[in-house]
Protein backbone atom coordinates (compact mmCIF):
# COMPACT_ATOMS: atom_id res chain seq x y z
CA UNK A 1 0.00 0.00 0.00
CA UNK A 2 1.29 3.48 -1.12
CA UNK A 3 1.47 5.89 1.79
CA UNK A 4 0.13 9.55 0.35
CA UNK A 5 4.22 10.22 0.39
CA UNK A 6 5.28 8.02 -1.81
CA UNK A 7 2.12 9.19 -3.90
CA UNK A 8 3.37 12.61 -3.87
CA UNK A 9 7.54 11.53 -4.66
CA UNK A 10 6.34 9.16 -7.77
CA UNK A 11 3.93 12.25 -9.02
CA UNK A 12 7.23 14.71 -8.58
CA UNK A 13 9.42 12.17 -10.61
CA UNK A 14 6.73 11.62 -13.46
CA UNK A 15 6.75 15.39 -13.52
CA UNK A 16 9.87 16.78 -13.12
CA UNK A 17 10.51 18.25 -16.76
CA UNK A 18 7.27 19.98 -16.38
CA UNK A 19 8.30 22.01 -12.94
CA UNK A 20 11.81 22.17 -14.01
CA UNK A 21 10.77 24.30 -17.45
CA UNK A 22 8.39 26.30 -16.01
CA UNK A 23 10.20 27.25 -12.53
CA UNK A 24 12.90 29.86 -12.94
CA UNK A 25 14.47 29.59 -9.49
CA UNK A 26 16.30 32.71 -9.76
CA UNK A 27 12.86 34.53 -10.57
CA UNK A 28 10.59 32.09 -8.64
CA UNK A 29 12.23 32.65 -5.17
CA UNK A 30 12.34 36.26 -5.32
CA UNK A 31 9.10 36.32 -6.00
CA UNK A 32 8.45 34.40 -3.11
CA UNK A 33 10.60 36.54 -1.07
CA UNK A 34 8.56 39.56 -1.88
CA UNK A 35 5.36 37.94 -1.15
CA UNK A 36 6.48 36.46 2.16
CA UNK A 37 8.20 39.96 3.02
CA UNK A 38 7.40 43.43 3.49
CA UNK A 39 9.47 45.82 1.24
CA UNK A 40 11.85 48.08 2.13
CA UNK A 41 9.99 50.84 1.25
CA UNK A 42 7.14 50.29 3.27
CA UNK A 43 8.96 49.53 6.62
CA UNK A 44 10.53 52.74 6.05
CA UNK A 45 7.20 54.08 5.45
CA UNK A 46 5.78 52.36 8.45
CA UNK A 47 9.11 53.79 10.38
CA UNK A 48 8.00 57.27 9.36
CA UNK A 49 4.58 57.14 10.58
CA UNK A 50 5.47 55.48 13.84
CA UNK A 51 7.66 58.48 14.56
CA UNK A 52 5.35 61.20 13.46
CA UNK A 53 2.49 59.52 16.18
CA UNK A 54 5.34 59.63 18.52
CA UNK A 55 6.22 63.16 18.08
CA UNK A 56 2.28 64.18 17.96
CA UNK A 57 2.02 61.97 21.47
CA UNK A 58 5.49 64.04 23.22
CA UNK A 59 3.98 67.61 21.50
CA UNK A 60 0.32 66.98 22.69
CA UNK A 61 1.52 66.18 26.09
CA UNK A 62 3.94 69.04 26.47
CA UNK A 63 1.37 71.33 25.47
CA UNK A 64 -1.25 70.03 27.67
CA UNK A 65 1.37 70.15 30.69
CA UNK A 66 1.95 73.40 30.06
CA UNK A 67 -1.34 74.80 29.76
CA UNK A 68 -1.88 72.99 33.01
CA UNK A 69 1.48 74.91 34.35
CA UNK A 70 -0.06 78.26 33.31
CA UNK A 71 -3.43 77.81 34.91
CA UNK A 72 -2.13 76.89 37.87
CA UNK A 73 0.55 79.48 37.75
CA UNK A 74 -2.52 82.21 37.31
CA UNK A 75 -4.00 80.58 40.17
CA UNK A 76 -1.00 81.20 43.10
CA UNK A 77 -0.54 84.89 41.28
CA UNK A 78 -4.33 85.58 41.95
CA UNK A 79 -4.06 83.90 45.30
CA UNK A 80 -0.87 85.97 46.39
CA UNK A 81 -2.57 89.16 44.98
CA UNK A 82 -5.50 88.38 47.01
CA UNK A 83 -3.47 87.80 50.62
CA UNK A 84 -4.10 90.09 53.01
CA UNK A 85 -2.49 91.03 56.28
CA UNK A 86 -3.93 93.77 58.41
CA UNK A 87 -6.77 94.31 56.33
CA UNK A 88 -4.22 95.61 53.73
CA UNK A 89 -3.31 93.72 49.97
CA UNK A 90 -0.21 92.05 50.09
CA UNK A 91 0.75 93.86 47.16
CA UNK A 92 -0.05 97.12 48.86
CA UNK A 93 2.28 96.37 51.45
CA UNK A 94 4.81 95.32 49.49
CA UNK A 95 4.57 98.67 47.31
CA UNK A 96 4.84 100.24 50.34
CA UNK A 97 8.28 98.86 51.83
CA UNK A 98 9.33 98.72 48.17
CA UNK A 99 9.41 102.35 48.25
CA UNK A 100 10.56 102.98 51.60
CA UNK A 101 13.41 100.92 51.11
CA UNK A 102 14.41 102.42 47.94
CA UNK A 103 14.60 105.94 49.43
CA UNK A 104 16.78 104.90 52.11
CA UNK A 105 18.80 103.26 50.20
CA UNK A 106 19.14 106.27 47.99
CA UNK A 107 19.83 108.63 51.35
CA UNK A 108 22.30 105.99 52.33
CA UNK A 109 24.28 106.06 49.07
CA UNK A 110 24.34 109.74 48.77
CA UNK A 111 25.66 109.96 52.61
CA UNK A 112 28.17 106.83 51.46
CA UNK A 113 29.27 108.41 49.23
CA UNK A 114 31.33 110.96 51.00
CA UNK A 115 32.36 108.04 53.35
CA UNK A 116 34.62 104.68 52.70
CA UNK A 117 31.97 102.48 54.79
CA UNK A 118 30.89 99.08 53.29
CA UNK A 119 26.79 99.29 53.69
CA UNK A 120 25.70 97.08 50.22
CA UNK A 121 26.26 93.63 51.97
CA UNK A 122 23.78 93.36 54.33
CA UNK A 123 20.59 94.54 52.48
CA UNK A 124 21.90 92.36 49.12
CA UNK A 125 21.74 89.30 51.72
CA UNK A 126 18.27 90.45 52.57
CA UNK A 127 17.31 90.75 49.46
CA UNK A 128 18.65 87.44 48.21
CA UNK A 129 16.81 86.25 51.33
CA UNK A 130 13.26 87.84 50.15
CA UNK A 131 13.25 86.70 46.51
CA UNK A 132 14.15 83.06 47.96
CA UNK A 133 10.94 83.79 49.93
CA UNK A 134 9.18 85.08 47.11
CA UNK A 135 9.93 82.25 44.75
CA UNK A 136 8.67 79.58 47.71
CA UNK A 137 5.46 81.57 48.17
CA UNK A 138 5.05 81.18 43.73
CA UNK A 139 5.95 77.89 43.52
CA UNK A 140 3.60 76.66 46.79
CA UNK A 141 0.42 77.70 48.60
CA UNK A 142 0.16 81.26 49.95
CA UNK A 143 1.11 80.22 53.24
CA UNK A 144 0.57 83.15 56.02
CA UNK A 145 3.97 82.06 57.27
CA UNK A 146 5.82 82.76 54.49
CA UNK A 147 4.41 86.24 54.03
CA UNK A 148 4.69 87.19 57.87
CA UNK A 149 8.66 86.11 56.68
CA UNK A 150 8.48 88.55 53.95
CA UNK A 151 7.09 91.34 55.21
CA UNK A 152 9.58 90.84 58.74
CA UNK A 153 12.47 90.91 55.88
CA UNK A 154 11.13 93.89 54.47
CA UNK A 155 11.14 95.66 57.94
CA UNK A 156 14.38 94.31 58.41
CA UNK A 157 15.68 95.94 55.67
CA UNK A 158 14.48 99.02 56.48
CA UNK A 159 16.04 98.91 59.83
CA UNK A 160 19.19 98.00 58.38
CA UNK A 161 18.99 101.18 56.06
CA UNK A 162 17.69 103.23 59.29
CA UNK A 163 21.04 101.75 61.20
CA UNK A 164 23.25 102.60 58.39
CA UNK A 165 22.20 105.99 58.37
CA UNK A 166 22.60 106.52 61.78
CA UNK A 167 26.34 105.22 61.64
CA UNK A 168 26.92 107.38 58.41
CA UNK A 169 25.80 110.90 60.35
CA UNK A 170 27.53 110.15 63.48
CA UNK A 171 30.82 109.25 61.09
CA UNK A 172 29.95 112.42 59.52
CA UNK A 173 29.40 114.56 62.76
CA UNK A 174 32.63 112.99 63.94
CA UNK A 175 34.56 114.00 61.15
CA UNK A 176 33.24 117.34 61.14
CA UNK A 177 34.14 117.34 64.95
CA UNK A 178 37.53 116.48 63.80
CA UNK A 179 37.99 119.08 61.29
CA UNK A 180 36.73 121.76 63.88
CA UNK A 181 39.26 120.61 66.14
CA UNK A 182 42.07 120.57 63.30
CA UNK A 183 40.93 123.87 62.31
CA UNK A 184 41.08 125.17 66.27
CA UNK A 185 44.61 123.81 66.81
CA UNK A 186 45.70 125.76 63.48
CA UNK A 187 44.56 128.82 64.70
Amino acid sequence: MKTERDKLEEFIGNNRNAFEEEFDSSKGWEAIEKQITPSLKDKKSTRKINWYAAASIALLLTVSWLIVDRISLNDRVNELESLTVDGRSYKEIESYYTQTINTKSQLVKEKASQIDYPIEQDLDELQRNYEALKLQLKDGVAHQKIVDAMIFNLRTQIEVLNAQLEILEEVKNYTQMQNEQQNEKEI
